[in-house]
């Protein structure tokens, strides 16, 4: 019996030392405050339960409660309701909203709570399993935890999460790895579209008397493949972007900025990609920036280039919190280092011309947009991911159309 008794008294101890930790879980940061709600959760469940099986026991069965209160009585009633607490706590979780407040680090959005409405009765059934899968109770702390233990027991990422981890706390996107392997080849018929489309975006432009500037930059790996785990190894040393540019060359009289020379002699200077996101830094946008502007003197002879003399490049090392490190949700875990790219004098000085610009493109167009807004009198950026839109360029009439992709994005731009 004293072995019972002593059982009983470490699970009621252990049910305080849960509500201590969840009260004070829910004072501190964000995991901790999750787990602190998860806790205090299981806490009331298993004092509420106990109390309602009590009830039902002595009114039903009409037991005596000294009876009922027997250590194996109770063992049993805790099982039971820790076990339901573990299978239930998820729905638990949703219902109190105990991460409504946390971010989403998952550089996505996330499905929302659909509303029920006659016309939508056939659908609502797939859009709340959606939402409940994107948000059910403690989804982001599990998902944190998962992360934590596969980077730091077993040094990768997990598969989920489309990142790979690299040396030296560097990240990497996995979608676009298969491409640095030569392992997603465009076929002759993809190619001959892309020519196509390339001519006949820049045929129609000139036609209005407008330069067209597509523009290619390369993907992470591309630049810095010392980075990437010694398993991924390169089965086709010709890439993509190689097809496509080598296409050009023999088939076309179509030319695009290919910034992989320029970015890879920059990157001896500073760094021009961040550790933990898939995008190049402020410095590396102001190397694109800078050929840019070589390529754009050649039509507008008043637009140069910006000297480097007139910039400030600062490094700093901090704890990053890119998007990589955000899908892992281990913002501010990684070692992090960028380079900023300041102009010493007044922006507002520099000579702007030619009159109007209107870039289209992917996210790594949003780096481009401070440089480049400072260049022309009237800068417009089309809707991100917009393709090359004939409609919109005719509502903006720019003397410019830029095309700013990512080397991984060039079938998403280039094809039909």
């Amino acid at each position: 019996m004293k072995a019972k008794q002593s059982i009983l008294i470490c699970l009621f101890l252990f049910i305080a030392a849960l509500a201590i930790f969840g009260i004070y879980g829910m004072r501190t940061a964000t995991t901790t405050n999750a787990l602190g709600k998860l806790l205090l959760v299981y806490v009331v469940t298993l004092i509420a339960g106990g109390a309602l099986f009590l009830a039902i026991d002595l009114v039903i069965r009409r037991r005596n409660i000294t009876g009922f209160l027997r250590p194996q009585n109770m063992l049993n009633l805790l099982l039971v309701l820790v076990f339901g607490l573990t299978i239930l706590q998820p729905l638990i979780g949703l219902a109190l909203g105990v991460e409504a407040r946390l971010p989403n680090m998952e550089n996505r959005e996330l499905a929302k709570m659909p509303k029920l409405a006659m016309q939508t009765l056939t659908s609502f059934p797939q859009e709340f399993i959606a939402y409940v899968t994107d948000n059910f109770g403690f989804r982001k702390t599990l998902i944190h935890w998962n992360s934590i233990a596969s980077i730091r027991y077993f040094n990768v990422a997990p598969v989920s999460s489309k990142v790979v981890l690299g040396k030296d706390d560097w990240l990497f996107y996995s979608d676009s790895i298969n491409d640095y392997q030569g392992l997603s080849p465009l076929t002759e018929e993809q190619l001959q579209s892309m020519a196509k489309n390339l001519k006949e975006q820049r045929d129609w432009l000139a036609e209005r008397g407008i330069y067209d500037l597509v523009v290619i930059v390369p993907n992470k790996e591309t630049i810095y493949p010392e980075y990437l785990p010694d398993y991924f190894r390169r089965y086709n040393q010709e890439t993509r972007l190689d097809q496509l540019m080598n296409f050009l060359e023999l088939n076309s009289d179509v030319k695009i900025l290919d910034l992989r020379d320029v970015l890879l002699q920059a990157k001896t200077q500073y760094p021009v990609y961040y550790h933990t996101d898939t995008h190049w830094n402020k410095y590396g946008a102001f190397v694109g920036y800078s050929e840019i502007l070589k390529q754009l003197s050649n039509v507008f002879p008043d637009l140069q280039s910006p000297s480097t003399s007139d910039y400030d490049v600062t490094v700093r090392s901090y704890l990053g919190n890119g998007d990589l490190a955000g899908m892992l949700t281990m913002g501010g875990t990684f070692h992090e280092q960028g380079a900023e790219v300041v102009f010493k004098g007044n922006e507002s000085a520099i000579q702007k011309k030619p009159e109007g610009a209107l870039m289209f493109g992917d996210s790594f167009y949003n780096a481009l947009e401070p440089y480049l807004s400072a260049t022309f009198e009237k800068f417009v950026k089309a809707p991100w991911l917009q393709k090359f839109d004939t409609s919109l360029v005719e509502k903006e009439q720019p003397q410019v159309v830029i095309s700013v992709m990512v080397e991984r994005d060039i079938a998403y731009f280039l094809l039909p």
